[in-house]
């Protein structure tokens, strides 16, 4: 990797990332298979907001794709105060990021990449659903608050909703794709690592990816919907399914 991905990494194991992993994955999408190489890539978002730090942004993708990786996860959410937040305060959106988001995905069309987009996050970083409790109950940025309100808040599901149906809905500022038009989107993802720790039967995770997936293809019939579990639905745990 290039100079710019080893500090990228080395920063992001000061705060406790692990900013890069890959694995091969296959789809069906409208009744075929698809095979890709895929890679997770949180802080593209962020960076592409600024033009001091797109240099970073395309090196990035041009050492991915020169590894063979066809696919990249990203965070499309940054909530609350902070750096290059795309949502500062519930329901306001910066133009900045947002553009940045639009040229991000038309660099990534550019080297024939696909980015998977993700809504919102378990835990505090990028602010996600601690985020949304917050503004939900009205309480301070800083208000210690726990991820598993978020699925059953009422107000908080309609601010994420809010947030995932502008997004989907968005046009690009530079192709004039509406993105839930956009073929460089590969898929759209619900949460990163959801979790509900106060309910171990799984039956809220279920209720809620069931509910907002349907939410979700509601808005955009083409692009396929999937969840960032990591692995407490599934074969292993039948009683979990």
């Amino acid at each position: 990797m290039g100079n710019c991905l080893r500090s990228l990494s080395d920063h992001s194991r000061m705060q406790g990332h692990r900013p890069l992993n890959s694995h091969q994955s296959t789809v069906s999408t409208a009744g075929s298979m698809a095979t890709f190489v895929g890679c997770n890539c949180y802080y593209l978002l962020t960076h592409a907001a600024g033009e001091g730090t797109r240099p970073i942004v395309l090196l990035t993708l041009d050492s991915m794709r020169a590894m063979g990786f066809t696919v990249v996860r990203i965070w499309a959410f940054n909530d609350g105060p902070g750096w290059m937040s795309l949502q500062p305060q519930a329901g306001r959106y910066s133009p900045q990021v947002l553009t940045g988001l639009d040229w991000l995905l038309t660099e990534a069309g550019k080297r024939g990449m696909q980015l998977m987009l993700t809504f919102t996050n378990y835990w505090e970083h990028y602010g996600g659903m601690q985020q949304y409790v917050r503004w939900a109950q009205g309480l301070p940025d800083n208000a210690a608050v726990s991820a598993d309100s978020f699925y059953t808040n009422a107000k908080a599901q309609e601010l994420y909703r809010n947030f995932a149906e502008t997004i989907i809905t968005r046009v690009n500022s530079i192709t004039g794709l509406l993105y839930k038009d956009d073929p460089v989107i590969h898929s759209w993802d619900l949460a990163n690592e959801p979790r509900c720790e106060r309910d171990s039967s799984g039956n809220t995770i279920a209720a809620w990816v069931n509910a907002t997936a349907a939410f979700v293809k509601s808005v955009d019939a083409r692009h396929p919907v999937t969840v960032g579990i990591e692995g407490f639905f599934g074969p292993s745990t039948p009683g979990m399914q």
